[in-house]
């Protein structure tokens, strides 16, 4: 608390950049101004019982509305994880940053929704958390509409960044894309899916791309199907269908004995 403070509503130093940025999103709704993105990079201050505050500095970014302005031709659809996950992945690849995951949130806190959120790794490290600002918080600013957030902290993002940059040769023979798709219980997220199939390939796995889930009738209740994208490439050599196919045939493998998957026919 500070001893002197401008007004009483600024007594306190903030331990996150989400309440001022909350406070911009209320503003701007309660004047009709639905589609909103914006960020904010900033000191927080954190009490170390003893001495001085920690100071670290984070970078936020939030959304609210929709994703795309309203045209006869294309249907208005509403913001959702997915967009706040991918603007958070877009900063971290200007950061030179791979084997990016996400992971559930489970944070105690009421900032963020658990339900709806995820934790951002960076090779296996900590580095930020997006997804859905919970129902108590914007009730408490009288927001109506579900607000996207997403927040990193800086030291944490620069001490992970490589100190360089490297680049890879074009390649110089094609990929063979195979398409798989698996059922599964509900359990069974996408990012334990992906790294079951990155272990199993190694280098030849060049990209694995989530593109269906399914649930319905040709489904059993409980279950789920998940269709995947993936595209092989060697360095050294051409791929030949035999050798995509074993891969494809020891991925499915590997899926049945730690999920008990089933090939979706």
């Amino acid at each position: 608390m500070l001893d002197n403070p401008l007004s009483p509503d600024l007594s306190a130093m903030r331990t996150s950049l989400a309440a001022s940025m909350l406070s911009v999103v209320q503003w701007n709704s309660n004047r009709k101004v639905q589609n909103i993105r914006i960020f904010e990079v900033g000191r927080v201050f954190w009490d170390k019982q003893k001495g001085l505050p920690d100071e670290p500095v984070h970078v936020c970014m939030m959304v609210t509305g929709k994703r795309n302005v309203p045209h006869w031709d294309v249907a208005s659809e509403g913001l959702d994880f997915f967009d706040i996950k991918g603007m958070a992945e877009v900063v971290l690849d200007r950061f030179a940053l791979d084997k990016v995951e996400t992971v559930p949130y489970d944070d105690a806190g009421t900032l963020f929704d658990t339900n709806q959120s995820g934790t951002l790794l960076a090779n296996k490290t900590p580095i930020g958390v997006c997804g859905a600002v919970s129902q108590k918080v914007l009730d408490h600013y009288d927001i109506r509409e579900p607000v996207w957030m997403c927040r990193f902290d800086c030291t944490v993002l620069f001490n992970t960044t490589p100190s360089r940059k490297t680049y890879q040769v074009r390649p110089k023979y094609p990929a063979v894309e195979r398409d798989l798709a698996v059922v599964v219980t509900e359990d069974v997220t996408h990012q334990m899916i992906v790294s079951e199939i990155q272990a199993c390939c190694g280098e030849l796995l060049e990209s694995v791309d989530l593109f269906d889930i399914y649930r319905g009738d040709q489904v059993a209740a409980g279950k789920k199907s998940m269709a995947y994208a993936l595209r092989f490439r060697s360095d050294e050599q051409t791929l030949t269908d035999n050798e995509v196919s074993s891969l494809q045939d020891q991925v499915l493998h590997r899926l049945m004995k730690q999920y008990q998957a089933e090939l979706r026919s």
